[in-house]
This record gives structure tokens, C-alpha cells and sequence, in this order.
């Protein structure tokens, strides 16, 4: 009998869902959001099991982000990185990357230097299979909301600097940002605070925008979306007097990027579309 109904009840999921998809816009939007996370935990949980026997290393990465990617076939997104090189320096840098949404999570492991770290927020910890993922990869997690906490994280960080020759990638936006008018958040302090202590570059990761496929107000997540993924020329932390200064014009070297690089992706979009 409950072999019947589990054939039943997965007959009609096979049939509805798709029909459902194409019939209701914002019903394919909670599909997709629920079939990338479901995609996340389960590719989280299985490459870290299979990361173990490694131990902690930062080379952990490829392996979580290679199931991730292969998981997520089904998205049929076109992810070009160009200018590889710039974040192939074998000396420490911070990255700093425009942060958009979810699938910033995806994104980011198209562009992940060598020994690499990433900052994140302290309530990610609680993510299942993505706080192993965290633990194996030697990620470092802050509280924004804790003084004392954050900067014995920001010590923490200059530590597996100068000792590890770490690279930082951190998202100094700090909150998910996909505005129409493509103006960027203001950067938090924490990446440039880094970077002038510790006298390494910062080297600014631009990510097209995602609204051409992928939006939230509009309840938007198509296939076969286009990302350009684009780094941009090193900044050196030590020409610069204050920390805001740096922040300013790294952040406005990424507009400037970021506004370029949305132009050229309509375009494919809409060649596509066509």
C-alpha cells in the first residue's frame, strides 16, 4: 500500500511540478530556489565527507566547489572568468566582490585564488553541511555584533596572514545587494582595515549583475543566465593615507566595472532572447 502511494504521490510531482513551472512564474521561482538549495546542502555534506581523510586545507575548495558546480548542471548558467591571472599571485591579497544573492555562493568557487579564506558572517556556522564545508576549509567566521568577538576574528585573520600567507575573500557590502539603479552598498571597513595593517593589496572581484535571469522582486530565476566574472587591477593598501580612502576607490573602480560589464551582459541576454 505505501509503496502505491509513494508512486503516486512521486507520478504527480514529476507531472505538476513542471507544469506548475511553466503555468505559475512564481511558483518556478520557489522551485528553483528550493531545487538550488536542496543542491547545496546535499553537494555540501557529500564532498565534505569526502574532504575527511584531507584534514582542514584550504585545498578542501575545489573539491566542495566541483560537486557544487556539477550539482547545479540543471541552472545551465554561462560563467566566463576573465582575467584569470590577476588573482593568481602566490603573495597574499584581500578579494573584495560585489555581493548580490544567493548565488553569489555558486559564483564565487568560479574565481577562488590558492590558499584562500573567506570571512564570513557568524550565523552562517548553523548552515548544515555548509558549516562542515566551513570547518574543513579553514574559514573564519565574525560577529558584527560582538566587538570584542570581531576583532579577535580581524586578529585572527592577520595572523593567517603573515604566518600562512593567506588570501581574504569578503564581501565588504556586508548585506545581499541587487539594486536596478546598480549602485553598490556602502563598503563596510573590515577588508581595507585588514589590508593596511597587513600591507598587501586588495584586488576588487566584479560579478555581473544576476537580474538579467535572477530576480527577487520579480520572483526571476530563468535557465541558461550569462555571468561575466571580471578582476580588476590590484590596489596597493600602503599608497593610501586612511583606510576610507581605500575603500573609496576600490569601490569605485567596481562601479565603474560593474555598470560596463551589466551593458555587455543585457546585450547577450538579449541576443539569446532573439
Amino acid at each position: 500500500m505505501w509503496t502505491t502511494i509513494l508512486e503516486t504521490v512521486f507520478v504527480a510531482a514529476v507531472v505538476l511540478v513542471p507544469l506548475l513551472c511553466l503555468l505559475s512564474k512564481s511558483f518556478r521561482f520557489s522551485a528553483m530556489m528550493v531545487g538550488y538549495g536542496i543542491c547545496m546542502v546535499c553537494s555540501c555534506i557529500f564532498s565534505s565527507v569526502l574532504s575527511i581523510p584531507f584534514g582542514r586545507t584550504t585545498n578542501n575548495h575545489y573539491r566542495i566547489f566541483y560537486c557544487f558546480q556539477q550539482s547545479l548542471w540543471w541552472l545551465g548558467l554561462d560563467v566566463t572568468l576573465r582575467h584569470p591571472e590577476k588573482i593568481e599571485s602566490e603573495e597574499s591579497f584581500i578579494v573584495v566582490a560585489n555581493h548580490q544573492s544567493a548565488l553569489d555562493v555558486l559564483t564565487m568557487t568560479y574565481c577562488w585564488p590558492k590558499n584562500c579564506v573567506s570571512l564570513l558572517k557568524s550565523s552562517l556556522k548553523y548552515v548544515p553541511g555548509f558549516n562542515l564545508c566551513t570547518y574543513l576549509c579553514h574559514a573564519i567566521f565574525i560577529d558584527r555584533f560582538n566587538r570584542k568577538e570581531a576583532k579577535n576574528s580581524l586578529a585572527h585573520v592577520l595572523d593567517a596572514i603573515s604566518t600562512q600567507k593567506r588570501k581574504v575573500f569578503i564581501y565588504p557590502e556586508g548585506s545581499r545587494h541587487a539594486s536596478p539603479d546598480e549602485e553598490f552598498l556602502p563598503f563596510k571597513m573590515g577588508a581595507f582595515v585588514l589590508a593596511k595593517r597587513a600591507n598587501i593589496p586588495i584586488v576588487p572581484v566584479v560579478f555581473s549583475s544576476y537580474q538579467p535571469f535572477f530576480d527577487y522582486s520579480l520572483s526571476k530565476f530563468d535557465r541558461n543566465g550569462t555571468i561575466i566574472i571580471e578582476p580588476l587591477d590590484a590596489i596597493d593598501s600602503t599608497k593610501f593615507e586612511t583606510v576610507d580612502e581605500l575603500a573609496e576607490e576600490c569601490r569605485k573602480r567596481m562601479q565603474e566595472a560593474y555598470k560596463k560589464l551589466n551593458v555587455e551582459v543585457r546585450k547577450l541576454h538579449s541576443a539569446k532572447e532573439h
